[in-house]
């Protein structure tokens, strides 16, 4: 597929040159650059005084910063031109039509200019496309997230549209759910824009295969707002930077683990499935919390203990009362999520430990003790809350890059054995979604149909499941649908939940009061830097 691309006075930005390159290593070549150079903006800085200051002060980062094409496309001529106007919006002159047709040009990129008319003759197979950082169902025009955290929505839309006369009222080639950090604007948009890069290729690959969707109802259109929304924005996010604050002073989660015996897989496609909040391990006085239960067997369930002297999490065996740490013997740095994996005579712990290591498991004994660890062939030199599952004669391993886990999740593959080597699935990242991207426990076989377990990361952390059905996944394919949201009644949570044959396991946590929980999180912090 040959594409051209529309810059603005031969400018691109960081995050639209990163979409570029990776476009490219999926196989589209950019055949031309053209580049517009009367595209006007006009301010109003008294009307909007406020937003230009929140834009000076929140909305610039590194991805947004500008660089001169020429330098990662030296051999590219870049062709400037002067768009035609018609009130607002702006047209291609005949002479750049020509081009595209001269140059056999299939899709136009639009990086560039403002509103762009689309005519009739347009000589490009596929026409425009181009990002609108937010959901056109609801959130129409400008500027991208803003309206989101006034409103305190739980995540803003971004897509990849075949541009029509409607204002963001294309096809959807793209679509990706990015997590609002309610106390940061900053912090969004960066994330926004990261979640950015990968959605240029999924739009392109999308258009070839002819695969779109339009939306049944276009929402507000939005414009710059005006200097008293402003002010109630600015004064939101104070609120909301103090009350985070005051949380991190005197306010900690509180995790508990919960056994529900006598229940089956089959429990999550209940409709009405709300788990009790209650308390079925009693936490050893040497730790601060468990979360990230397992089951080993059907009476051993695997945790995560927080360890109170060493600030770093530990693999616990509990089994009956009885407990024994089984990842002490391995190092002395932070372990969690301990998936338990088996190849039919061997049982491995697969555990989380992305801050430090590349993924491995490690063989356990009849006993439950470590006997050796064994790298995974393949995989990211980190990797975030790593699941395996074998389906269909493929061993696959579901997980989050460091950075990204409560954005992205991505899939690797492997024909050769659970030890790889593994390749990166095509359609990586396979979701971005915070509602249910990160895992959250073991895949789930149900009358040969698979489901996903993700964490609900779009407002507070570990507090509610997203049940995903996958209806497709091969080597070259990935598709899932929402089910239903897995909740815990009087509590938050759960973050991880996992089944036996006949029982349920799963965390969950309450904010609890602490006059020392500042304190506590300085001394870990301080801890944790130091044993690293």
């Amino acid at each position: 597929m040959k594409c051209a691309v529309i810059i603005d006075g031969g400018m691109l930005r960081i995050w639209q040159l990163k979409c570029l390159r990776l476009a490219e290593q999926n196989g589209f070549k950019i055949e031309l650059v053209l580049s517009c150079s009367n595209t006007r903006t006009c301010r109003s800085y008294l009307t909007y005084i406020v937003y230009y200051v929140i834009n000076l002060l929140m909305m610039k980062s590194s991805l947004t910063r500008k660089h001169d094409f020429k330098e990662p496309y030296p051999s590219l001529n870049k062709i400037d031109f002067e768009s035609e106007y018609e009130k607002s919006w702006q047209r291609l002159p005949d002479t750049v039509l020509e081009l595209l047709r001269a140059k056999e040009i299939d899709v136009v990129i639009k990086f560039g200019m403002n509103l762009l008319k689309i005519p009739e003759g347009l000589p490009c197979q596929y026409g425009v496309i181009s990002f609108h950082h937010g959901d056109p169902r609801s959130y129409r025009g400008r500027p991208a997230g803003f309206y989101e955290m006034l409103n305190n929505e739980a995540y803003m839309g971004i897509i990849v549209q075949r541009l029509s006369n409607v204002l963001d009222g294309g096809e959807v080639l793209s679509f990706a759910k990015s997590r609002l950090f309610d106390y940061s604007y900053s912090r969004t948009l960066q994330n926004a824009y990261r979640n950015s890069i990968p959605m240029l290729a999924q739009a392109l690959k999308n258009l070839h295969l002819n695969s779109s969707s339009s939306p049944r109802e276009l929402g507000k259109n939005y414009r710059l707002p005006s200097n008293s929304l402003g002010l109630k924005f600015l004064r939101i996010l104070l609120m909301r930077n103090l009350r985070r604050l005051l949380y991190g002073l005197f306010y900690e989660k509180k995790w508990q683990i919960g056994i529900s015996e006598k229940t089956s897989a089959q429990t999550i496609l209940d409709t009405s499935l709300r788990l009790p909040a209650q308390k079925s391990l009693e936490i050893d006085k040497s730790y601060q919390f468990y979360a990230d239960p397992f089951f080993l067997s059907e009476r051993q369930i695997v945790v995560e203990g927080m360890s109170k002297r060493k600030a770093r999490g530990e693999i616990l065996l509990v089994e009956a009362d009885k407990q024994k740490v089984i990842s002490s013997k391995i190092s002395s740095q932070h372990f969690s999520y301990p998936q338990i994996l088996s190849d039919g005579s061997r049982r491995f712990v697969f555990p989380e430990i992305s801050s430090w290591s590349n993924p491995r498991l490690y063989e356990l004994s009849a006993a439950g003790d470590i006997l050796k660890a064994v790298d995974l062939i393949g995989l990211p030199e980190r990797l975030v809350d790593a699941t395996h599952v074998l389906w269909n004669g493929f061993h696959y391993i579901f997980g989050s890059l460091v950075g990204e886990a409560h954005d992205a999740l991505r899939l690797w593959y492997s024909s050769a054995g659970m030890f790889g080597p593994y390749r990166a699935h095509p359609l990586n990242p396979i979701v971005i979604d915070p509602q249910s991207a990160r895992m959250a426990g073991n895949l789930v076989e149900l009358d040969g149909q698979l489901y996903r377990l993700g964490q609900n990361g779009s407002r507070d952390y570990g507090n509610g499941i997203h049940l995903m059905k996958i209806q497709r996944l091969d080597e070259s394919h990935y598709k899932e649908d929402f089910v239903r949201e897995i909740k815990v009644s009087g509590a938050k949570g759960p973050h991880t939940i996992n089944f036996s044959r006949s029982s349920m396991v799963y965390d969950w946590y309450r904010d609890d009061f602490s006059i020392l929980a500042g304190y506590r999180r300085l001394t870990d912090r301080i801890q944790k830097r130091w044993s690293n």
